[in-house]
């Protein structure tokens, strides 16, 4: 009895062990093969079994319904009920992603739907975060320009065919030729049917210096820009990048830009530019107030408007277009005379 006992230990202890070392392999090959049945071309270093999920190590992924984007993570943790994935934690992660939001928007929506996307939800968690991570985009407003966001977080959910999102990250800077803008808080909201993004342009002070952006599934709703009176350099706006040149540069300004309807839209903005150096015995100032509306297709009328530099005062015309990744403003400036002496008596 006593080697039957020892026979079916050694038994068990070596079943035991061949499953500790297949289960990890196992579940290694199903993830590889479960994303590539859903498009996903993913890689994995090793992974490891543990209450209530598994752990995945060395991740890098690519899918063709997102040309160019691409990530890797040196650990994502998921936790499952049954055999189902139930909540995916990613830390540490590089995600690059290429194209315009609109673009990358609707490519990852579009797969979502589809059946590789796998809508049912029953292969991908129902929960993502998503954190100490950093993220490229290029091209997202701009061919020649790409968002990079360090320390991002973010958190997802599928309640139903439509995702919500929450990222956020402290650290987020524009990069163009010649330098980068930045860094900047940006938060980004996005549930079914609407999306919200705050810039907080001096993060050390969040609340201060705003943009917020509003819009639908189709469209920008509304824009808000509020600058109190603020140094350049708090406001990630290095001035020798910008072309302006100035011992205490500071900027204010207010803007707003709202749909009327499906098919109009008005915009506001007023504010200052002071302490501008342009070779000159005296340092400028520079003023504008002024207001346009109109079909928001065909673009807006500038209108009402006002352009002082220094003690020369004009009216501004002209047209505001926006587009689905920005806007363009052509305008026209047209100031009268004024006396050399105006020049001469300090800042006008």
């Amino acid at each position: 009895m006593v080697r039957v006992v020892v026979v079916f230990g050694v038994l068990a202890a070596a079943v035991t062990a061949v499953l500790m070392w297949l289960l990890p392999w196992i579940v290694r090959r199903e993830c590889v093969a479960e994303a590539a049945a859903h498009g996903i071309t993913l890689t994995v270093d090793d992974a490891q079994l543990g209450p209530g999920g598994f752990r995945l190590l060395g991740v890098h992924a690519t899918a063709a319904a997102l040309p160019g984007a691409s990530g890797q993570a040196p650990q994502i943790d998921v936790a499952t009920t049954g055999l189902r994935p139930d909540r995916m934690a990613v830390h540490g992660a590089q995600v690059t992603l290429i194209g315009s939001w609109r673009t990358v928007d609707a490519a990852l929506t579009s797969w979502r739907a589809s059946a590789q996307g796998g809508q049912s939800g029953a292969w991908a968690p129902a929960t993502l975060v998503v954190d100490g991570s950093r993220v490229v985009w290029q091209g997202a407003f701009a061919e020649n320009a790409s968002i990079e966001a360090a320390n991002a977080r973010l958190d997802v959910t599928w309640p139903g065919t439509s995702a919500t999102v929450h990222a956020r990250s402290d650290e987020v800077a524009l990069a163009v030729p010649g330098g980068k803008l930045g860094p900047w808080r940006v938060d980004l909201d996005r549930s079914p049917g609407t999306s919200r993004v705050r810039v907080a342009l001096d993060p050390g002070v969040p609340d201060a210096c705003t943009v917020l952006a509003v819009g639908d599934d189709e469209r920008t709703i509304s824009v808000d820009v509020v600058i109190p009176r603020s140094p350049l350099a708090r406001l990630g706006l290095p001035p020798a990048l910008l072309g302006l040149h100035g011992k205490s540069l500071q900027l204010a300004a207010t803007a707003h830009y709202g749909a009327v309807g499906t098919q109009r839209a008005e915009a506001t903005t007023k504010g200052g530019l002071y302490g501008v150096e342009a070779g000159l015995p005296i340092a400028l100032d520079v003023a504008w107030d002024g207001s346009a509306s109109g079909d928001s297709r065909a673009g807006l009328d500038v209108k009402k408007a006002r352009l002082a530099v220094g003690p020369l005062v004009g009216s501004l015309t002209g047209v505001l277009k926006t587009f689905e990744d920005g806007f363009r403003v052509d305008l026209a400036w047209s100031g009268g005379p004024v006396p050399c002496a105006s020049w001469r008596r300090g800042r006008g």
